[in-house]
């Protein structure tokens, strides 16, 4: 079918539809004006890809294909392409007139004779093409540059013949060789000009050629390819195996095959000695600033040697102002190195070195470069360089500076550390299991010769327990090395304290009470203050309710430096630390952007870590929406990645808004899921989020005694349980479920525990909860004040979920004490606060209770700007004759806070600004209401109430 290649383009030609789908018209169409087509492109771009995609179409449309390709060294010979392109054709010379045979014969080679004339070539040229047009023919000509001047003179001269249906000729040459096509001029040649293929398209091509590419490897090259097909297929095919996994750094310039070299060989071949010198300089140089070519210049207007390879060869534009050097092409600093020698390399590495010395970092590097065996005083600058680059949140960088200085270490027990912290920071921060894996292999070898395995099995347990998900392995192996590593701790040892921090991880993961006794032990062995961010991180997570309240300075002060801070492990570190305590707010925006670094192909394994701390805020703020993006994000991500136990994470996430909004069956498979995984590992941390997640699914049903039983297992009545963080999410859940199931002492102890322990100070979100809490379990005739005491607490806005419960709670209590236009208040505006969450099981509860005092199950709704609900209308006529707030709050029998709410919500639907116009804008909305506010009790459930309400 004309525009479409059967069974679609092959892999190479991946990202190239739309030059597939023109050359594919251009063979069908009949217009005479389509005749010839030019594809240009800078060299690897794919032309004679597509030309034999173009010839294997046009065979399959019946078309013979005559083919040539330019040839460097015949390009000399005068029709050495024209032989090519005629050959299928030869033996018919014999059925042309004589003078066209003997004219042929001689041009091509076959026979001896005079010289034969350009127009004599182009006659019997022209009579050979006539014949076989009747048969339909594709001329394809390929690498014109290379094509001999005779040949190209007679096709430029062929136009007239070109023009007839039955003939197609498709040529291709590099960008920049136009100039050999002046005799097309007059016909205004149709050209296709192949741009370098879009980032997705490369992607996609490089995944498919090379499946087993490290992820950072991978957009190294893409990077260094600049969309060019052949560099994407060639690049990574220079590399050897431990390259391609990332289990060693790859070198400043990548190598290139032999393909990528010769593309470029015969411009460099032609240059001068010392304009190769100078353009090496330059390519080893990366983003330099031209120092040394000034220097080598000898003045400031850059060095006169690079100018034949801008003007001549077309390699580079030279700025003479700076000096700076740029490649017009991704693939010449490439052909240059690949075209020097090992000792032009390092002799150019040595003078760029020198050159830097005011640039540590680049220093190294070219020290490294110019190394020929190990070197620890190079190997010791690296280690530094590592160091900042992880500071500087360049997390790839300190890997691959980590695994070169590990190649120049001479002591093995060097080799083995550099080894291991390169393994352990790509799996925590780029992602990268496999790489990780592979260089653990090369680390565990060393350890063996120097006995020094703290550093390797820090990076063992990381992967072991992010991939396989085997926390209870991942912690033996940790405390086992941590115990022998001991008679060798010297305070500020970094690797302890990682190793330390590494263990309280996995012991706020696995929710085990039995591995907690380990951590403490190696924890207290380290000086006081070692490690400030452990020591936050243990107050904040290990036993919170207890020992967070203290480190709520140093937390905050933490905080206020966040957006300052480039190392993303840092990030998500502190934002951890905030997590129970409600301050996810104030990391959100170091978050994101560690996040954004991730979606750019930055630090992978930091931006799953950034997503759960977002998703965590996002949820307990209400905002559902963008929790469920976040966690489908991170899920995603942890899938792909192989990251088991936070696909794990995820996935509980996802199941506890699944429970939230009421949605039963999503929550029942993600559990099962979620448990199939979790379970066999011991990791109690997806475990405690499920519970929880069946708590409030129940708890919204009216389901008490589960409910009761679901919160209960993550912490007893009258108790926060140590080292279970998760603890301070649930007590407003759980003395609800005691009082409904007719625990009151249990409810009562509950309270208890929160006033003793100052929980509601730790955040405003913990003190609505603790609010709440005391007021559903206070004896009948307190509870009132203590509602309103609740829901005058500030900062409700920001805990939606929380404020609706208080309101939800109160409002059933109002009911109880017939207190039945209150209650609407509160029921309506419990209604309306789920509604906006999407808590369907608890929006329905609330109407229920709302249908009990008479109302309609239907009455919190608004039907649009300037349609109210009861209670707003209510409350609007009521400020429209002159109430105040605390005046309507007590006719209500509900709080001042609730009032404000309302006519916050009133004036925009009314379209009005102040108390004065309510009046008139509530006498056009009259008219329009259809359920008065006195509506007939709807009568009283039968004993027992049922899954949607509930009774005393």
């Amino acid at each position: 079918m004309p525009g479409h290649l059967p069974g679609g383009p092959p892999d190479h030609l991946l990202g190239r539809d739309t030059e597939l789908r023109l050359l594919a018209d251009f063979l069908s169409a009949t217009t005479d004006q389509e005749s010839a087509l030019l594809v240009a492109g800078e060299a690897g771009m794919g032309k004679s890809a597509l030309l034999g995609a173009a010839a294997d179409l046009a065979r399959t449309g019946g078309r013979l294909v005559l083919a040539a390709r330019g040839v460097e060294f015949e390009s000399a010979l005068p029709f050495a392409a024209l032989n090519q392109l005629l050959i299928p054709l030869t033996g018919d010379l014999a059925g042309l007139p004589t003078r066209h045979a003997v004219t042929l014969s001689v041009a091509l080679g076959l026979s001896e004779g005079p010289a034969v004339e350009r127009a004599q070539v182009t006659a019997a040229v022209s009579w050979v093409l006539r014949r076989g047009a009747a048969i339909q023919l594709l001329l394809v000509v390929d690498d014109l540059h290379w094509v001999d001047a005779p040949t190209r003179a007679v096709l430029a001269d062929l136009s007239p013949v070109l023009r007839g249906p039955g003939i197609r000729l498709l040529m291709a040459c590099r960008s920049g060789d136009e100039d050999l096509l002046d005799g097309w001029d007059a016909w205004a040649l149709p050209r296709l000009d192949l741009a370098p293929l879009r980032q997705d398209a490369a992607a996609t091509l490089l995944s498919t050629r090379f499946p087993g590419l490290a992820t950072r490897v991978a957009e190294r090259v893409l990077v260094e390819a600049g969309g060019n097909p052949l560099a994407l297929l060639e690049l990574p095919a220079a590399l050897d195996d431990s390259q391609r996994s990332a289990a060693q750094g790859l070198p400043i310039v990548l190598p290139v095959g032999a393909r990528l070299q010769a593309v470029f060989t015969e411009r460099l071949r032609a240059l001068p000695g010392a304009t190769r010198e100078l353009l090496l300089i330059a390519a080893l140089d990366g983003p330099g600033d031209g120092r040394l070519l000034r220097t080598a210049a000898g003045n400031g207007s850059g060095p006169p040697a690079l100018v034949p390879a801008g003007t001549a060869a077309g390699l580079v534009d030279l700025d003479r102002r700076t000096g700076r050097v740029t490649f017009r092409h991704p693939l010449v600093r490439a052909a240059i190195v690949a075209g020097s020698s090992s000792e032009e390399r390092r002799t150019a590495h040595r003078r760029l070195a020198d050159s830097f010395a005011d640039q540590p970092e680049r220093r190294a590097w070219h020290l490294a470069e110019a190394s020929v065996d190990v070197d620890e005083e190079v190997a010791a600058l690296l280690d530094q360089v590592a160091r900042r680059r992880q500071r500087r949140g360049d997390v790839s960088g300190a890997v691959d500076t980590l695994l070169r200085a590990a190649h120049l270490s001479p002591a093995v027990g060097q080799r083995a550390r550099r080894l291991a912290e390169a393994a352990y920071l790509g799996a925590d921060s780029t992602g990268d299991l496999g790489m990780a894996t592979q260089i653990l292999s090369d680390a565990r070898r060393s350890d063996a010769e120097s006995g020094g395995a703290l550093h390797t099995a820090l990076a063992a347990a990381y992967v072991l327990f992010s991939g396989e998900g085997d926390l209870l392995a991942a912690h033996r192996l940790l405390v086992a090395s941590l115990a022998t590593d001991l008679p060798a701790y010297r305070p500020g040892d970094a690797a302890r304290a990682e190793a330390v921090g590494t263990l309280l991880m996995l012991c706020v993961w696995g929710q085990r009470p039995e591995l907690w006794a380990s951590f403490y032990e190696h924890y207290r062995r380290l000086e006081p203050g070692e490690d400030q961010l452990l020591d936050l991180e243990v107050a904040t997570l290990a036993d919170p309710a207890r020992t967070a309240r203290g480190a709520i300075p140093a937390l905050d002060a933490a905080l206020a430096r966040l957006d300052e801070e480039t190392d993303p492990s840092r990030v998500y570190r502190v934002a951890r630390a905030a997590t129970f305590l409600d301050r996810g707010d104030l990391c959100r925006q170091a978050l994101e952007r560690v996040v954004s670094d991730g979606r750019r192909g930055g630090a992978v394994g930091a931006q799953l870590h950034a997503l759960m701390q977002l998703e965590l805020d996002a949820f307990a703020r209400g905002r559902w929406t963008d929790a469920g993006l976040l966690a489908a994000e991170g899920l995603s991500i942890a899938v792909d990645r192989g990251y088991g136990t936070a696909a794990s994470w995820f996935q509980a996430a996802q199941a506890e808004l699944a429970a939230a909004q009421g949605d039963v069956e999503e929550l029942r498979r993600l559990s099962e899921q979620v448990a199939r995984w979790a379970v066999p590992r011991g990791a109690g941390g997806p475990l405690q989020v499920l519970r929880h997640a069946r708590g409030l699914a129940a708890l919204g049903n009216c389901e008490f005694e589960e409910a009761y039983r679901e919160f209960t297992s993550i912490t007893p009545a009258g108790i926060f349980t140590p080292h279970v963080p998760r603890a301070l999410r649930v007590p407003l859940f759980l003395v609800e479920a005691a009082v409904r199931t007719g625990r009151t002492a249990e409810a009562a102890r509950h309270v208890a525990a929160m006033a003793e322990g100052g929980i509601a100070s730790l955040s405003p979100r913990l003190a609505w909860a603790v609010a709440g809490a005391t007021a559903i379990a206070a004896p009948h005739d307190e509870a009132v004040g203590l509602f309103e005491r609740a829901l005058a607490l500030p900062q409700g806005d920001e805990w939606p979920f929380e404020s609706a419960r208080v309101h939800l709670a109160y409002g059933e209590h109002l009911r109880r004490a017939r207190a039945t236009t209150g209650s609407r208040v509160e029921l309506a505006t419990a209604a309306e606060g789920f509604d906006r969450l999407g808590a369907q099981a608890w929006a329905a509860r609330a109407r229920n209770e709302l249908a009990v005092t008479g109302g309609s199950r239907d009455r919190g709704r608004a039907v649009g700007r300037g349609h109210l609900t009861p209670q707003e209308h209510e409350i609007a006529a009521l400020a429209a004759s002159g109430h105040t707030n605390r005046q309507i709050a007590e006719r209500l029998s509900v709080s001042p806070r609730t009032v404000g709410a309302h006519l916050r919500s009133v004036f925009p639907k009314l379209g009005v600004k102040s108390r004065a116009a309510l009046r008139d804008a509530l006498t056009l909305v009259d008219a329009g209401r259809a359920e008065p506010d006195g509506a007939q009790p709807a009568g009283r459930l039968p004993e027992g109430g049922s899954k949607g309400s509930w009774t005393p």
